[in-house]
């Protein structure tokens, strides 16, 4: 009886010692994946203060050249821009983006309105801005350029004349990076936008 008894103390002993050893050892795995995370997160970090002061830079060179410069004010006004531009698209006001755009892109805008017009279609465009920075700047002899970029949640949808989309009726959003290029000759006292790109992301 006495050994029954001292053989089940001994298993539960055993168990408790495996049951904390094991909890041990997954703590350790815890923190070696908590050393590895804040690892991460500090290269991450660093890697972003580092864009960050080169984006300041820059700022600063453009305000060498521009006194008036601000780049909050900057970006606001280029979101206006974006919003102006894609709202004009949708509603076919052609007389607003041959006043905002060069006549090479007026011309790529006006073909796509002209398009779908023949087919009887409109355009529904809805944007929500979640990211607009300054991604890159360049001082040139004669002009600045500056790179902007638009991270927004998009919605695109052709329209027929029963208010049916044929390429997206369930309206649904796509994450969209746009990229435009804003250029100002020093003599001149306004931006303008010379070259877009996008892509989904």
């Amino acid at each position: 009886m006495v050994t029954l008894i001292l053989a089940v103390l001994a298993f539960l002993t055993l168990m408790k010692l495996f049951g904390v050893f094991g909890k041990v050892k997954f703590s350790i795995k815890d923190e070696q994946l908590k050393s590895e995370c804040v690892k991460k997160m500090l290269i991450k970090t660093a890697q972003n203060d580092e864009n960050a002061l080169v984006a300041d830079k820059e700022v600063l060179n453009l305000q060498e050249r521009f006194h008036d410069f601000s780049a909050v004010a900057f970006l606001g006004k280029a979101e206006e821009v974006f919003d102006s531009i894609f709202n004009a698209f949708a509603n076919s006001h052609h007389h607003t983006l041959k006043s905002m755009l060069t006549d090479d892109l007026y011309e790529s805008f006006a073909e796509r309105i002209n398009k779908r017009e023949d087919r009887n279609l409109r355009q529904e465009i809805l944007i929500k801005h979640k990211k607009t920075s300054i991604e890159k700047v360049k001082i040139m002899e004669t002009k600045a350029c500056v790179l902007v970029s638009f991270a927004v949640e998009q919605m695109s949808a052709m329209i027929d004349t029963e208010g049916k989309s044929f390429d997206n009726p369930m309206r649904l959003y796509r994450n969209v990076l746009h990229k435009w290029l804003f250029e100002r000759f020093y003599s001149s006292s306004s931006w303008l936008l010379t070259n877009i790109s996008s892509a989904e992301r």
